[in-house]
């Protein structure tokens, strides 16, 4: 396991306790996973064999944990690759008309069920495609100090995690990015450890 995934491993899992909640974030991880059997730790498969598979999006939110002073809003959401909750992520995936990536907008609203066979969560989903920003209109140039960055960075309309990766890249240290994005050192260094 890469640090990056060790660190990015520590994320909450949203909470869909009742219908109406709505959680909105940038995109900075995509990955699809097995799904667990519900309830166990065994792996789920289908009748044939086959697994049963999970997206999970981490999402960069403004939900903070009060009583946790390093919570950096860092949240995950997982859909199902079948049923209903699939059927509500192409939808969102439709609008968007490309497969989602790291820095757009999804916003996932919890509509009706309480959870299990009986009762299943749904959801609706939306997708704002990111705007990429790049380097040179986020850097200070290569002459100015570091002090620079964090006037820059507010200016892109990027995720803080796509700037972070575009400030490390154009050779800022991982205070002066962690200061220009607001981001946590921890989650800073996690993405200038993928960039090597």
């Amino acid at each position: 396991m890469a640090l990056a995934d060790l660190l990015s491993s520590g994320s909450a899992f949203i909470k869909w306790a009742t219908p109406g909640r709505t959680v909105t974030g940038t995109i900075v991880r995509l990955e699809e996973r097995q799904a667990r059997v519900f309830g166990g730790t065994d792996l789920d498969v289908w009748p044939d064999g086959n697994p049963k598979m999970q997206y999970v999006f981490t999402l960069h939110t403004a939900e903070r944990d009060p009583e946790d002073a390093d919570d950096d809003g860092t949240r995950k959401v997982v859909f199902n690759a079948w049923g209903d909750q699939n059927a509500a992520l192409r939808a969102g995936v439709a609008t968007l008309g490309r497969i989602p990536a790291d820095g757009d907008q999804m916003t996932v609203t919890h509509t009706t069920g309480q959870g299990g066979a009986s009762d299943p969560r749904k959801f609706t989903v939306t997708f704002v495609a990111g705007a990429p920003a790049g380097i040179a209109a986020m850097a200070p140039a290569a002459a100015a100090p570091a002090a620079a960055a964090p006037a820059a960075a507010p200016a892109s309309d990027a995720s803080p995690a796509t700037q972070a990766k575009e400030l490390l890249a154009a050779g800022l240290d991982v205070p002066a990015v962690a200061e220009a994005t607001g981001l946590s050192a921890t989650t800073v260094q996690a993405l200038a450890n993928t960039l090597k």
